[in-house]
């Protein structure tokens, strides 16, 4: 029986006999089905990158290739892993190599992978940010942070709402950008991979306090992965652990604040890093990055933060926020993707001491209130709780000029933020400690009897008001974070920041 799927010689009878009985002579037919001849070589894929850049000490761990043969199918378990050992204890360059044959004898053409173990210097990072305070809102930059090589993807600056549906924000929380992770495409996107950007090298060595605060929105399944906040002083050799976050956390920025008290005196540098769940709906975002300090590197601004309360026509509303030279310093909206009545806050930056100009605007020319619903606006100074600018009944525009100024109180070392002072200066000092706080007493030294306290966390939140008696104030009540204390004497203030640990 001829079986032309396996390659062999059959051979083929006829036979014959007539009535009489007389048999014919025996007849053959040869068939021969020969074997195919392979000469096709397979193909061999790298799984990950083909370039790896480590640091010396850090870990590597092979991810190893597939290889497919168009006779023998997937041959990957053959696959021959040579070339350099790479050793991540000896900064140099190893090129890890990968060879297969199939069946028939056909070799693959070679694949390599480049792994570069670099050296790093120690003592911290250098250069980057000396001046204070340091603020980024990734207007469709990155400034001056990095992506990094050694993840899997990167961080995507990005407005106006993520790709994927029910996931990410649908606008900055400051500003118009914002960076975020994509997480949609199975196999690229999720399920557990990496992205990390760094930040510049941030020098605290003339610092007396720094705090880090940055707005993140963690919107999507429950299935998010983590995000971490960490931190190097030897210049990315090692990294720490400062804040770390999972899970859903619903459709709204929110506020984190990290002390970086352990690393004052010395220089610093941070990354955001991000690892995957097992779902595309997970896009995590993060604006409005600041650093500030108090110290010798230290210089005033002001945080400020807007509240808009929207009319039935949220895609009508927009803003602008101009500088004495006319510069727009920050800017946001129209807001089509608010629904109507919703209220929105956006942290607008630490704005630096002088004169700016608030511009509320309506396209349609009939103001946010209150022929067709009730909206509003309002924007404050978050360090101190007063308001710079509101309103919601006008036309087109809506304009507001409005200060920032700072003073220094002699021999304390401290920012006053709003201060009011007689001409006979009798500004009042006052001196916190200790700072950060780690019981639950806030001991304030002052040179006025009489004080008034007004401590509001920095969503500008009224969490603790009195009067100062017996030199302290009980914080018991109070959760771990960053606060503004404004202390008020015979018409002046004195504002300042304490950390509640």
């Amino acid at each position: 029986t001829v079986n032309t799927n396996v390659a062999a010689t059959y051979v083929v009878t006829y036979n014959v006999s007539d009535v009489a009985g007389n048999a014919a002579t025996q007849v053959t037919r040869t068939v021969n089905v020969n074997a195919i001849a392979d000469t096709t070589a397979p193909v061999i894929t790298l799984t990950g990158a083909s370039t790896i850049n480590l640091n010396v000490g850090d870990t590597y761990t092979e991810q190893g290739a597939t290889a497919t043969d168009n006779v023998d199918g997937d041959i990957s378990a053959n696959i021959a892993i040579g070339g350099d050992t790479v050793n991540t204890n000896v900064a140099a360059t190893y090129v890890v190599t990968y060879n297969v044959s199939d069946a028939a004898g056909n070799a693959a053409t070679q694949v390599t992978r480049t792994v570069n173990v670099n050296a790093v210097a120690t003592g911290g990072c250098t250069g980057g940010i000396a001046a204070f305070p340091y603020s980024e809102g990734f207007e469709n930059t990155l400034g001056a942070w990095t992506q990094s090589t050694a993840d899997d993807i990167d961080w995507t600056v990005d407005a106006n709402g993520t790709p994927s549906s029910g996931t990410g924000p649908s606008s900055a929380a400051q500003g118009t950008y914002y960076i975020y992770v994509e997480a949609s495409g199975n196999g690229t996107g999720y399920p557990n991979k990496q992205a990390i950007i760094n930040s510049p090298c941030f020098d605290l060595s003339a610092e007396t306090s720094a705090t880090f605060t940055f707005k993140y929105h963690q919107y999507g399944s429950t299935d998010m992965g983590t995000i971490n906040l960490e931190a190097s002083n030897d210049n990315g050799v090692t990294w720490a652990s400062l804040w770390n976050s999972s899970g859903n956390k619903g459709n709204a920025w929110l506020t984190a604040s990290v002390d970086l008290a352990a690393y004052l005196g010395g220089t610093v540098q941070l990354r955001f890093n991000r690892i995957t769940g097992g779902t595309w709906q997970a896009d995590i975002a993060i604006d409005d990055v600041n650093l500030t300090t108090s110290g010798g590197g230290g210089s005033s601004c002001s945080n400020v933060n807007l509240s808009i309360s929207f009319d039935n026509y949220p895609s009508e509303t927009s803003w602008e926020l101009k500088d004495n030279t006319g510069a727009i310093v920050a800017s946001g909206g129209t807001y089509g993707s608010q629904a109507n009545g919703s209220t929105l806050n956006i942290s607008v930056g630490c704005l630096p001491n002088g004169c700016f100009d608030f511009i509320m605007k309506d396209s349609y020319g009939d103001g946010m209130c209150c022929s067709y619903g009730n909206g509003s606006y309002t924007l404050t100074n978050s360090d101190t709780g007063a308001t710079l600018a509101s309103g919601g009944s006008f036309t087109s525009t809506d304009t507001t000029n409005f200060c920032l100024t700072a003073a220094v109180v002699a021999g304390f070392g401290a920012n006053t933020s709003n201060v009011a002072t007689s001409e006979s200066d009798n500004i009042f000092r006052a001196q916190l400690y200790p700072n950060p706080v780690k019981g639950d007493l806030l001991n304030i030294r002052t040179t006025s009897e009489n004080v008034n306290y007004i401590i509001t966390n920095m969503m500008g939140q009224l969490v603790l008001k009195g009067n100062l008696k017996n030199n302290s104030i009980n914080i018991n009540a109070l959760q771990s974070g960053l606060y503004i204390i404004e202390l008020s004497s015979n018409k002046n203030i004195i504002t300042k920041k304490f950390i509640k640990e």
